[in-house]
């Protein structure tokens, strides 16, 4: 109660203005609500605490005694106090209206104004009294209720998705307009309808019917849960198909069942088609494609890869999707393609590098050229990094081999000992190998650049006659176009004197299109070997020389053997017709005369087998100078006062081992073909020395061995020869002598001689310069020296020995048998060695000498000795033949303790040869 005791509300409400505060009702001034009065001219009369708490006053007195026109102070709009009076007035005592106000510190609020006025008995206006209420939270409320309102409107209306709002029973009640769009039908003719199969046909996405247990709106109403993403199309008679993704979600509302949104995916399912075909022709394309595909996140998980890609992990690729280069490869292995993946996401942009892998299927390993690109999305966020791995290892291992083949080529172009030059197509040098260089003598500067054609060289022919320029390698190859193989030309260069002789080959290099493009020439040198050509062409004919005067030899010692035989008869007969006769007797003379012929021509026979080598020799180590000097006088003697001998001894010549008989001979023979060189007063030289041959000495000199030899040299400054005729020298029987002064056999048994002695000899002569004949025999380094002369000649002696007698010729024999029976001996003669065999087993006496030709039918005087010292190992063997032909001797030369009586012989020489052997 309030301390006045009064109630305000126990009667009709009472003029607040009336009371006092202290008298007022305990609930008028607690009350939360403002209560005032107010004069008619608008002053506060009566506040509560309430009313100065809403306008911001700290209490009823300062608000009554601030506020002096409440229209002015008070209300927000003054015209506001004027239309509520104006309502008191028009609508009765009470009004309640809703007003703009405003606080002590000018904000502005909203207030709940209940008012009524108050006269007196009279009907005066007393005053106003009301009820104010601060209502600004709810008007703010109502404000933003409205604008949501009206956003919940515009949303509703202006969402991307169709919205219905149906019933408990599935009608529509609210449709938004992109729902009236979607279902393409109008807004009256849905609202209230159900969206079911009576109205619209509904498919699922496979084109079957869709049942109505299936819809999105069911669903979520029978399950009381949001039913999301169901995809469905409305079959329109007049548009096709509307493909319509649909979420529905139950509302527990009065009046509501569900809330369905419409997504139109018409497109997005054309899309998806066109993309599913796009990706299917990607997706073929892709697995079609040579190279090694794949995608990585940017963690590393694989998200993609083609089939190309698959053999690397040896994993399908359902297996690798997901999976890391860890789950496949070693560490190290995985390490690095990691690596290269943040290279490209570092660098922002495709990185290429070569890598090399090894396939896990198979185990191969392959060179992939590798590309790794960063994947953006629209957003310009990283996808991950996308590789594309080319495999290279075909084209690596054709680079390798054409790198090998480069450097084979190279090495080949530059080690092959051919030169090889390459002109460009205006027949310029591009390029020149080693060898080209250094067999043309120029260097590289040098040759670059030049003309097949310049001056700087020219070509020659195998004559030595220039070649046209028309005619060159390079020339004809490019007039016609066709190669230019197997030609020998010579290239003279202006500071040589003889040409380089090459083989030479050149081709033209087409391209693709048949376009000549170079000339490849190629040349051998091959001077070394026309130069050896040339020398097989001397040595072919010193061969055939060689082998004609084989032949001639031959010829030569078969008619010196045969006519040996005969002078024999001739000689012996006539020998002992001399002792028979007379010396004074006319006879005597006829018969010396028939004698000295025989005695010439055996000297002829000589100099035949000399020159055949089939003379019989008796070599002993003698002294070169002594014997030379014991022939000086005789030599003298033999070219006369007009030609002056000169004699140059060698010092400290070493022995030499020849026939002294034949070393006579020869040095007669030279000396006599001197004097016949010189005309008039002129001069001879004889000179020794001692010459020591090496290998490389001998290699360019044919018939030349290494070794010592000692040289006997014979010179004259006579007429000299020219190379006609000193090819000619040695052949039997030619000679440049008038006829009758010369036989053509000097020089041809002295050819003979030297090389039965294992010499050579060379001659230099000059027409008008003279003739030096060098004779080289060999050295003997013999520690003891031997001869096979026994003792000093001796008159003929008489024998009384028995001889066996073997000749194949009834005349030798006869007239042999004659001779040995003069001369004291016992004969038994025989005609071959058959019967010489026999008469020596059938003799009964003592046989003490066996003297047998050398060649004759059945078996050689050789092997018949043999036969009969199996049977007479005392026997003594006398040898006789117009040549030996190797059968007794080697190579001509006696063995020791071997002897031989040369046809045809005297009865002195006979008897002398006879003691000998049966003597020694």
């Amino acid at each position: 109660m309030h301390p006045t005791g009064i109630n305000p509300f126990d009667q009709s409400p009472p003029d607040i203005a009336q009371l006092k505060p202290e008298a007022a009702s305990d609930i008028i001034w607690h009350s939360p609500v403002g209560i005032f009065t107010s004069t008619p001219d608008g002053r506060y009369t009566f506040a509560n605490p309430a009313t100065a708490r809403i306008y911001g006053y700290p209490s009823p007195a300062e608000l009554i005694a601030s506020i002096s026109d409440i229209s002015s102070q008070i209300y927000a709009d003054p015209t506001e106090r004027e239309t509520f009076q104006r309502q008191l007035r028009e609508e009765g005592e009470l009004i309640n209206h809703e007003y703009q106000h405003r606080r002590r510190d000018g904000s502005v609020f909203w207030v709940s104004l209940n008012a009524q006025t108050i006269y007196d008995e009279h009907g005066n206006l007393l005053h106003y009294q009301g009820y104010i209420s601060d209502i600004t939270e709810r008007k703010h409320m109502e404000e933003a209720l409205r604008e949501s309102e009206e956003k919940y409107r515009l949303l509703f209306n202006t969402f991307p998705l169709g919205i219905t709002v149906s019933n408990q029973d599935g009608k529509i009640i609210e449709t938004n307009a992109m729902a009236t769009n979607i279902l393409r039908v109008p807004k009256e003719r849905h609202e209230g309808r159900k969206i079911d199969g009576a109205e619209w046909r509904i498919i699922r996405p496979d084109g079957t019917p869709m049942p109505a247990d299936e819809y999105a709106s069911t669903r979520a109403l029978k399950e009381q849960r949001m039913v999301e993403n169901i995809e469905m199309g409305i079959v329109q008679p007049d548009a096709g198909i509307t493909w319509l993704s649909v979420t529905a979600a139950p509302l527990n509302l009065e009046n509501y069942g569900v809330v369905v949104t419409y997504a139109d995916i018409t497109e997005r399912r054309m899309a998806e088609g066109e993309l599913r075909e796009r990706e299917s022709l990607f997706k073929t394309l892709v697995n079609t494609i040579p190279d090694l595909i794949w995608l990585k996140d940017a963690n590393g998980v694989y998200l993609s890869c083609n089939k190309k890609f698959e053999p690397f992990f040896g994993a399908s690729e359902a297996e690798i999707l997901g999976k890391t280069d860890y789950d496949f490869v070693d560490k190290d292995q995985a390490d690095f393609f990691r690596e290269n993946d943040l290279k490209a996401i570092a660098a922002g942009g495709p990185i290429s590098k070569e890598e090399q892998i090894t396939f896990a299927d198979d185990g191969h390993v392959a060179f992939l050229d590798t590309i790794k690109t960063p994947m953006f999305g629209s957003d310009g966020k990283l996808i991950g990094v996308l590789g594309i791995g080319r495999d290279i290892t075909e084209r690596r291992q054709a680079e390798e081999a054409l790198r090998e083949s480069e450097q084979k080529y190279r090495a080949l172009v530059k080690g092959v000992p051919c030169g090889i030059v390459v002109h460009a197509d205006d027949s310029s040098i591009e390029f020149a190998n080693s060898e080209a260089l250094r067999l043309l003598g120029l260097t590289w500067e040098q040759i670059l650049g030049k003309v097949a054609i310049d001056p700087a060289w020219c070509f020659v022919r195998e004559n030595g006659s220039p070649l046209p320029v028309e005619e060159y390698p390079v020339s004809r190859v490019l007039r016609t176009k066709t190669a230019f193989t197997g030609k020998i030309i010579g290239v003279l260069l202006p500071d040589r004197d003889d040409p380089t002789w090459a083989l030479c080959n050149a081709y033209p290099h087409f391209n693709e299109e048949a376009q000549l493009l170079q000339v490849i020439v190629s040349f051998y040198n091959i001077t070394e070997l026309k130069n050896a050509e040339n020398e097989r062409q001397k040595l072919q004919e010193q061969l055939q020389q060689a082998q004609k005067m084989e032949s001639v030899g031959r010829l030569a010692g078969g008619v010196a053997h045969d006519f040996n035989n005969m002078l024999g008869v001739i000689f012996g007969h006539t020998e002992m017709a001399l002792e028979d006769v007379d010396p004074a007797a006319p006879l005597s003379a006829s018969l010396q005369a028939i004698q000295h012929a025989a005695e010439r021509s055996a000297a002829l026979t000589r100099q035949l087998l000399a020159f055949a080598r089939k003379q019989t020799v008796a070599p002993k180590v003698v002294d070169l100078n002594e014997t030379v000097e014991g022939m000086l006088k005789m030599l003298r003697r033999l070219i006369g006062e007009d030609i002056e001998l000169f004699w140059q001894p060698g010092e400290d010549l070493p022995p030499v081992k020849v026939d002294p008989a034949q070393l006579d001979q020869l040095l007669a023979n030279l000396c006599v073909n001197a004097r016949d060189a010189i005309a008039g007063v002129g001069r001879i030289t004889i000179k020794t020395d001692t010459n020591i041959f090496d290998v490389a000495y001998c290699t360019d000199r044919p018939g030349f061995l290494p070794g010592e030899y000692l040289l006997l040299e014979v010179s004259d400054n006579g007429c000299g020869m020219d190379q006609s005729i000193l090819n000619q020298i040695f052949e039997p029987f030619f000679t440049t002598k008038e006829q009758g002064k010369g036989t053509g056999l000097g020089l041809a048994s002295v050819f003979g001689m030297v090389k039965q002695n294992n010499g050579f000899i060379n001659v230099y002569s000059e027409p008008g310069q003279g003739t030096t004949f060098k004779i080289y025999l060999p050295a003997f380094t013999a520690k003891s020296a031997w001869t096979t002369e026994k003792g000093q000649e001796r008159p003929a002696e008489h024998g009384h020995e028995t001889i066996l007698l073997v000749e194949d010729e009834p005349a030798i024999l006869q007239m042999t048998t004659t001779m040995l029976t003069r001369l004291g001996y016992t004969v038994v003669a025989a005609a071959t060695p058959g019967e010489a065999i026999r008469l020596a087993h059938e003799y009964l006496g003592r046989i003490d000498l066996l003297m047998t030709d050398v060649v004759m039918p059945e078996m050689n005087g050789r092997e018949l000795a043999g036969n009969l010292l199996a049977h007479y190992p005392e026997l003594k063997r006398l040898f006789m033949s117009g040549y030996t032909a190797d059968i007794i001797a080697h190579h001509g030369v006696l063995d020791e303790g071997m002897h031989f009586i040369q046809k045809p012989f005297s009865m002195k020489d006979l008897s002398g040869k006879l003691r000998e052997t049966l003597e020694e």
